[in-house]
């Protein structure tokens, strides 16, 4: 006797056959197809060896990447270090205050400035003009006052002065008049004798500084 799978039932709420039938295959058919779509992918992709060749050579710079841990790094390694280069601080050209350098103009002593004032020749034709009774300018009366000065300070500074207030007290005439007569008298003297010329000269100048020390205590 043949037995039979006792089956519960499930009531009137129950799924009825035919439908949990149909929900059956459509759940076998997903999965039927989830499977063949899985089972599609297995494996790797055609060329997988190049494709990972390229990308070993973009992520490390060109070299293979190996899969042995044997093997090392193919990289290059540098092994002298390079010397850092220091920024070297930027000069500062200070420039150094100039000196104002004035030409040194030449002292000139009395004698030379007094020889210079005589030959100058504006100073000499200005007072030629103030002999001929011309007016001269400002500036012109200017530049013989100060060199009419300078030259009457050089004069008293070398002891000309005196000499020349000598010759201007005298008259010429005068003046060899009195030396003859004074060589005369001292002719008389000698006796006639007869002199040479170089003590004549000399009897010449003490009569003349004679006359001159006469004239001072005058």
């Amino acid at each position: 006797m043949t037995r039979k799978r006792k089956e519960r039932s499930g009531g009137p709420l129950a799924i009825a056959k035919s439908d949990r039938k149909k929900r059956e295959t459509n759940t076998q058919a997903l999965d039927a197809r989830k499977h063949k779509r899985l089972k599609k992918r297995k494996g790797l992709a055609a060329g997988n060896k190049i494709a990972e060749a390229e990308k070993g050579k973009k992520s490390t710079g060109g070299q293979r990447k190996s899969g042995d841990p044997r093997i090392g790094s193919k990289a290059p390694i540098q092994l002298l270090t390079t010397p850092t280069q220091v920024a070297q601080p930027a000069m500062i050209k200070v420039k150094q205050p100039k000196a104002d350098i004035k030409p040194v103009v030449p002292v000139l002593t009395f004698e030379q400035e007094l020889d210079k004032l005589e030959n100058d020749a504006r100073l000499s034709g200005l007072l030629l003009r103030l002999d001929n009774n011309e007016v001269l300018n400002s500036d012109d009366q200017d530049y013989v006052d100060q060199g009419v000065e300078r030259h009457e300070f050089l004069l008293e500074e070398l002891g000309y002065a005196d000499d020349e207030e000598f010759e201007e007290d005298y008259d010429e005439d005068e003046w060899d008049e009195a030396m003859m007569a004074e060589l005369d008298a001292k002719s008389l003297q000698t006796n006639h004798e007869k002199l040479s010329e170089d003590e004549l000269y000399e009897r010449f100048l003490a009569t003349e500084k004679k006359l001159k020390n006469n004239d001072n205590e005058g």
